[in-house]
């Protein structure tokens, strides 16, 4: 990778998408406060965690890869704590601003597109980031990681034992998009889903009968998607 600088900016910009969160996460540094500028690329600092915390926030390491719109690869990994992603640079790693420019990170490893999108989740829309596994004009599929971070936990006894804060990998959750239409959670059963294509009711159902489908499983939903 050639040598890149970094600038430091005194602006501060506002953005209406800061992400909300889907579920009891930390609150993250500000995502609007410009730091630096790495090839094109604008980040703030990350919030330095000095705790004793077991485990990782990370599904991945970091790995290269690409922003569309913005020349070169960046070694990156996504936070699936507190959902940023963050990324190399020689002065110290930063979290990438969450702005539609930056809205889709390609990890060549991993082939899979990590987009920034708003979505519908227990009745509230959030701004944030899902893996895209499915992209076609009739449908998308997408996929949310979240690790929970857990408080510690002093021992309430003499016989017990304490236990250090800690991270744990949640079960994933899938959503869709019907066309133009809202992202929304995956349904939990197949009656729902077949609601959700009426025109292809008779095709899904005959899909079904004939084919095993774990709607909360990646490659089922990559071979549904096929007569979607």
């Amino acid at each position: 990778m050639r040598k890149l600088l970094i600038i430091p900016l005194l602006i501060f910009t506002f953005s209406k998408n800061i992400a909300q969160k889907p579920r009891d996460l930390p609150t993250p540094f500000p995502t609007n406060k410009i730091d630096g500028i790495y090839s094109g690329i604008e980040g703030h600092k990350l919030l330095n965690n000095n705790e004793n915390i077991d485990g990782t926030p990370y599904a991945y390491p970091f790995m290269d890869a690409k922003v569309k719109g913005v020349e070169g690869t960046t070694k990156m990994r996504y936070n699936a704590n507190n959902d940023e992603v963050e990324y190399e640079t020689e002065n110290g790693n930063l979290a990438l601003l969450k702005l539609p420019k930056f809205s889709d990170i390609y990890f060549e490893a991993l082939n899979l597109h990590l987009k920034l999108v708003t979505y519908n989740y227990n009745n509230t829309k959030i701004t944030g980031y899902l893996y895209e596994i499915i992209d076609k004009p009739t449908v998308k599929i997408y996929r949310k990681e979240h690790i929970t971070y857990n408080k510690a936990k002093p021992a309430r006894t003499s016989y017990d034992e304490a236990a250090n804060a800690n991270f744990s990998k949640d079960k994933p959750v899938y959503f869709i998009k019907k066309g133009d239409a809202e992202i929304v959670e995956m349904p939990s059963n197949k009656k729902k889903l077949i609601e959700m294509y009426p025109e292809k009711k008779e095709i899904i159902t005959q899909y079904f009968k004939n084919n095993r489908v774990d709607l909360s499983d990646s490659k089922d939903l990559q071979k549904l998607a096929e007569i979607l």
